[in-house]
């Protein structure tokens, strides 16, 4: 049975190391809490797509992430999560110019705001020409079209009354940016835990329309940010799982082989 377990540490740690091989390491389940960064356009082999730029002040400094830092500027929408820190719920005001939220008035409401209040991830919108390149046709047109998630999701703009780019029930679900364009947006979650936003933009470069479209996770209050595992937790519960698998099925067919002898 020793022999057994010391081999079946051995082929996952094998596989393991292959994985990161193969996968380019372990990408750690990253969460930015601060500082100034965009979910912006990049146009790649002919293929408009989507990601997160974090401005090089914003990597510099540690603490504008838990559990890990990128590694690069330009991250994957999957391999960093973006903190709604606690330090921005607020209650929904009253009036019914608010009930796009999705929530009723008084009850909590956390933002993304469109200003930089220095307790949460600035988050812009992107078309940086750096990114993307030229020969567009202004605008680029952006939508939501998911969301998973234990609440309400909506963007809009405020001047003395909120004007709603895309609303909770998504019957308003439209904003644009220009060429070159950066622009920032109130973004309202209506409660705490993980949300998984799919956006899509849509623009032309010459008679050519090309779409991008990707899933960005968002992680709302501070337990729930605490709670996102860190990479080390996550191979040790895998290593566990896989060792306590392997040891059961042992003892399962040594206890079934003692049984048949004592039959016989």
């Amino acid at each position: 049975m020793t022999r057994t377990i010391n081999s079946t540490l051995a082929l996952l740690s094998i596989s393991f190391l292959a994985f990161c091989q193969f996968s380019g390491g372990v990408q750690a389940e990253m969460v930015w809490v601060g500082g100034h960064g965009d979910i912006g356009l990049e146009f790649k082999n002919n293929t408009l797509g989507l990601h997160i730029h974090l401005e090089s002040e914003t990597l510099a400094n540690g603490g504008n992430f838990v559990g890990g830092k990128p590694s690069t500027g330009e991250v994957e929408p999957g391999d960093l999560i973006i903190g709604v820190p606690s330090a921005r719920r607020t209650t929904r005001p009253a009036g019914t110019q608010w009930n796009f939220t999705g929530t009723t008035a008084g009850s909590h409401f956390w933002t993304l705001p469109a200003t930089d209040m220095g307790n949460h991830p600035f988050v812009g919108f992107a078309s940086e020409a750096t990114e993307i390149g030229t020969g567009w046709t202004a605008p680029f047109n952006w939508r939501v079209t998911n969301v998973v998630a234990p609440g309400s999701f909506s963007i809009y703009t405020f001047d003395t009354e909120p004007v709603v780019r895309v609303s909770s029930d998504r019957t308003t679900n439209s904003f644009s940016l220009g060429i070159d364009a950066h622009n920032h947006f109130n973004m309202g979650f209506t409660s705490e835990g993980i949300y998984e936003i799919t956006f899509e933009a849509t623009g032309f470069k010459g008679a050519t329309q090309y779409v991008a479209s990707d899933t960005f996770r968002f992680a709302v209050g501070d337990s729930t940010i605490s709670a996102v595992p860190e990479p080390s937790s996550m191979l040790l519960a895998l290593v566990a799982v896989g060792i306590g698998g392997v040891v059961s099925r042992r003892l399962s067919i040594r206890s079934k082989r003692m049984t048949s002898k004592e039959e016989i």
